[in-house]
């Protein structure tokens, strides 16, 4: 029954021939065709599988591959005889346990992003991120710092720990810079190191949060955020599945939450706009509604109005000059008592404060007010305690400080578009009431009946009729005040006039009287004395204006011009004579 033994090979038995078996084997005449069915095909299957649920498949197949080994190692199959006819596998039942939680981790990640799609508010974006890190980590405390600033992070949400209101993390610290360059999950031991060199205010928000590690929150180009997360409830330190779970959080969370400052960005700049564009037709219809009123009263009406309404502002003061006294009163002030009325004055030259507004247009913040000396001396005590600030706004046109508005109460802090739109306002509001002052001046001092030109006036014609006198009216004025007023300041202006009104009072005589009825107009009565007498006198007094060389540092010089009216031969009673100066 065993094979002799042999030296023979295959080789040797076969004979020599030159032919090969492609040659010896026919020519085949047919086809295969493949019958097997197209639904058997696994490629189509793949193809047209539903891809809704990408995670539905691995889940169901882990937790059968889990069930079943679980059923092998307590024996609960006998049939089975000890075989599993199963794959077998000899992974540790912990790896199943590893593999469950990635799965939920990763359909945690799924679920949250879907979340965040839905959301445009920054803060219940942090809330949810925030609970997400907490449900899927179990973490002890999570603290999330934003950006609120320009590069300074603020505790935006927080768990498990109450942050102080000066916790932050400014761009200048160690910790801020080390998170700034990498988007690795760091441990918060790297950075309580000696050498590290954390700030104090650094060092007591580790402590105090208890941190085990730094997750980083950045784009391409800057920090955005930082969370803290506290250690584990239910365990000594994270896994590695924690840890992938925090790496993909960090990458999915960055393109939600700049969507959603795009969009808080978006909405602001819009308001903002709108805003404007409200301030701005508010303030040209206040500018075409003042241009109809003639007199200080309605425009008055117009401005508080306006201030209220656009500006919410709850008290205020229009401050006006008065050219026959040189002195700035309050024309009219809600929530300003009578008796401040009367005691507000400050005069042209020697008041502090109108010195400091009466050059630069812009809004003035008396920090200080209620220790100011002018303002305490201007006020009662109970007006000043209802004050919660003092600004103002000075009324400048030409040069000249026809008066200014003092804001004295608000229902809010002015923004720097509402401060500008006060400034523009208070910049087209003085011209019309600088014309509204020129205009009433001239009515009042002659026809108000406190008037005290018009009472001199009114003795001297009594008694020039009394005694068959000539009475002369001098009407001198500063012929190009205009052009002066606007090249030179107004505090050398203001001298100017006096050293005028005063060179014009050296010439008078015991009985004769000088009243200045606004910048650079003079009226001067001159009892007992005739046309060519009066004549005589302006001469002189232009003569020595002349040899005073007033203004030598101004661009221009002044001239002046004088009219002189003589009672009886250019009017023979009171009202002719207030007549032919009103012209």
């Amino acid at each position: 029954d065993v094979l002799p033994e042999t030296d023979t090979l295959i080789e040797d038995v076969l004979p020599e021939t030159d032919t090969l078996i492609e040659d010896v084997l026919p020519e085949t005449d047919f086809e295969f065709y493949d019958k097997s069915p197209v639904d058997d095909d696994p490629a189509r299957q793949i193809a047209e599988t539903d891809q809704n649920q990408p995670f539905d498949d691995w889940q169901e197949e882990a937790a059968a591959l889990a069930e079943r080994q679980a059923r092998y190692h307590i024996g609960s199959e006998s049939d089975d005889l000890g075989f599993n006819t199963d794959d077998i596998s000899t992974t540790p039942v912990e790896m199943h346990i590893g593999s469950q939680k990635r799965i939920d981790n990763y359909l945690a990640l799924f679920e949250l992003n879907r979340e965040l799609n839905t959301i445009d508010d920054t803060e219940e974006f942090f809330d949810t991120t925030l609970y997400s890190v907490l449900g899927q980590l179990g973490a002890h405390n999570v603290i999330i710092f934003a950006e609120q600033s320009d590069q300074v992070l603020y505790p935006v949400a927080y768990t498990g720990v109450t942050p102080t209101d000066d916790w932050n993390l400014n761009s200048t610290g160690a910790l801020y810079q080390a998170l700034s360059k990498s988007d690795e999950i760091r441990y918060s031991g790297e950075f309580l190191k000696e050498g590290f060199g954390l700030t104090d205010l650094e060092r007591t928000i580790f402590e105090q949060s208890k941190a085990s590690l730094l997750l980083p929150l950045r784009d391409k180009k800057s920090l955005l955020g930082i969370i803290f997360i506290g250690p584990p409830l239910d365990r000594a330190d994270y896994v590695i599945d924690d840890l992938e779970y925090l790496r993909l959080l960090s990458g999915n969370l960055v393109g939600p939450l700049q969507r959603i400052r795009s969009i808080a960005k978006h909405q602001s700049d819009t308001r903002l706009l709108n805003h404007q564009n409200m301030l701005y037709r508010s303030l040209a219809e206040m500018n075409s509604n003042v241009q109809t009123k003639k007199t200080i009263d309605e425009i008055y009406d117009v401005i508080i109005e306006y201030f209220k309404k656009e500006l919410k502002v709850e008290s205020l003061s229009l401050i006006l000059l008065d050219p026959s006294e040189q002195v700035y009163k309050i024309f009219a002030g809600n929530q300003i008592s009578p008796e401040s009325l009367k005691r507000f004055q400050l005069p042209v030259a020697g008041s502090e404060l109108i010195a400091t507004i009466s050059n630069l247009s812009g809004v003035f913040n008396l920090v200080d007010f209620k220790n100011h000396s002018e303002i305490i001396s201007s006020y009662t005590g109970d007006d000043l305690s209802l004050m919660q600030f003092y600004q103002i706004l000075p009324l400048i046109n030409l040069n000249w400080l026809v008066g200014f508005i003092t804001i004295h109460k608000s229902d809010k802090i002015w923004s720097e578009d509402e401060r500008e739109i006060a400034l523009i306002a208070a910049n087209q509001l003085a011209p019309v009431l600088a014309n509204c002052l020129i205009v009433n001046e001239r009515e009042t001092l002659f026809r108000d009946p406190f008037s005290p030109l018009e009472k001199r006036l009114g003795l001297e014609v009594k008694k020039a009729l009394e005694f068959h006198s000539f009475l002369s009216i001098v009407d001198f004025k500063v012929k190009n005040v205009k052009k002066l007023l606007g090249a030179n300041p107004m505090s050398v202006m203001t001298e100017f006039f006096q050293t005028v009104s005063r060179t014009a009072t050296r010439s008078l005589h015991q009985t004769d009287y000088l009243s200045r009825m606004g910048p650079g107009r003079f009226v001067i009565l001159l009892p007992g004395r005739n046309r060519k007498e009066a004549e005589i006198f302006v001469n002189r007094l232009q003569l020595e204006l002349k040899q005073a060389n007033l203004l030598r540092g101004s661009a221009m010089a002044p001239s002046y011009i004088a009219d002189i009216i003589n009672f009886p031969e250019d009017g023979d009673t009171l009202q002719k004579l207030i007549a032919r100066l009103d012209q």
